[in-house]
């Protein structure tokens, strides 16, 4: 590979009406995210969509498909969810302040509805007793915009 990286982004097919939509966009250009790096952790490995297909959660280490005000940028493994009927994408990885993981969030999972998103994550700062970098489960609610610690001890 010898410093080449390998950039992988999420398309959605919608196979009714045959096209392909790019899904881990840039925010602002609507240009692809680019910063998948495939090379170091396999970035944008895990996705799931509901079962109508209306929304697709994803991982990516992006730092510009969703703007985050005063700060510079997201600098860990973020989930996000994109609503195909709406076109709109948001980060799911946050706290109950609307503020972003600081440590990776992978492995997600979604309910039908697309309402809650399950993940892993080692950030600590999604709950104020979560203190360590260990791997825990947190469950997010997009209605609510609650991120709870579900493997508390």
């Amino acid at each position: 590979m010898g410093g080449s990286q390998a950039v992988a982004e999420v398309y959605l097919h919608d196979r009714e009406t045959g096209t392909t939509s790019l899904i881990s966009r840039d925010a602002d250009s609507g240009e692809p995210s680019g910063t998948h790096d495939w090379t170091t952790d396999w970035s944008s490995r895990t996705h799931v969509i509901t079962t109508d297909r209306q929304f697709v959660v994803y991982e990516s280490d992006a730092e510009n498909i969703v703007p985050v005000e005063g700060q510079a940028g997201v600098t860990a493994n973020n989930l996000y969810r994109h609503d195909a009927e709406t076109d709109r994408t948001t980060r799911v990885s946050i706290n109950s302040l609307d503020e972003p993981a600081d440590g990776w969030s992978t492995h997600p999972s979604v309910s039908d509805d697309g309402r809650f998103i399950a993940f892993t994550t080692t950030s600590n700062n999604l709950d104020s007793h979560d203190v360590d970098s260990d791997r825990d489960v947190y469950l997010h609610d997009v209605s609510s915009g609650e991120t709870r610690w579900v493997s508390r001890h």
